[in-house]
């Protein structure tokens, strides 16, 4: 479906503790902008959601609900031994967490998403086609948060 960055908190998705979700698209589709939304939804201050374009990952904690989230911009990341040495597969192994993983390509098949989401540009520059498959094919959307 498409949908104008405005209306992404009215994109239904349905995550649980363990999923990773893999953020598909080009430079400045969106993938950060999604994320910021998926975490604030799950009670993380917006203003505390930052890029970790330089930093390879962000952990956040939402309170009081005490729920786990890892957001993941692997762009930088070259080789798949510099993920193993930020502790990637240990933090993507977490059961308990939500793991939002931007630029996945470096993985592999090592991890495979439990929830994939691509943005492609249209013509609009504020608007997205935005694709959700679910490796779980009992879920079909639902709510972020």
């Amino acid at each position: 479906m498409k949908y104008h960055l405005s209306e992404l908190p009215e994109l239904a998705l349905e995550l649980r503790p363990g999923d990773i979700v893999f953020l598909r698209g080009n430079l400045g589709s969106g993938k950060t902008t999604l994320s910021q939304e998926i975490l604030s939804r799950r009670g993380i201050d917006r203003n505390r959601i930052k890029s970790p374009t330089y930093t390879y990952f962000q952990k956040y904690s939402a309170e009081p609900t005490g729920g786990i989230f890892y957001h993941f911009d692997l762009y930088r990341i070259a080789e798949y031994e510099t993920f193993l040495n930020i502790g990637g597969e240990e933090y993507l192994s977490d059961p308990q967490a939500i793991k939002l993983v931007e630029w996945p390509e470096i993985l592999g098949n090592t991890f495979i998403a439990d929830v994939e989401i691509s943005l492609a540009e249209t013509e609009d520059p504020e608007t997205r086609e935005i694709t959700v498959t679910y490796r779980d094919a009992e879920r079909k959307g639902g709510d972020i948060g």
